[in-house]
């Protein structure tokens, strides 16, 4: 059975591939491959990835990627972004 920690890892290998990860599709997927338990239904009515699992993700992420906020997705760090914290870009 898939952990927390399996899910995390599958998001940063799509992440790595693509360097770029939708939420709404990745929280698709993950439902797919390793169940319901690792996503839920938000306020919204869109399917989003689980804190146990997003937790995970960030600590193996954190300085490449970046959570661009309006869009709903994750992307390379660039030469903008500020180095070493965790960035939101709307």
């Amino acid at each position: 059975m898939a952990t927390a920690l399996d899910v995390a890892l599958w998001m940063v290998e799509n992440f790595n591939a693509t360097d770029r990860l939708i939420q709404k599709d990745a929280a698709q997927e993950i439902q797919k491959r390793f169940g319901h338990q690792y996503v839920f239904v938000g306020k919204n009515g869109n399917l989003q990835i689980k804190e146990n699992v997003l937790r995970h993700f960030r600590k193996m992420t954190g300085d490449t990627a970046v959570w661009a906020k309006d869009s709903r997705y994750w992307r390379k760090r660039c030469s903008k972004d500020q180095p070493g914290v965790r960035q939101v870009v709307e």
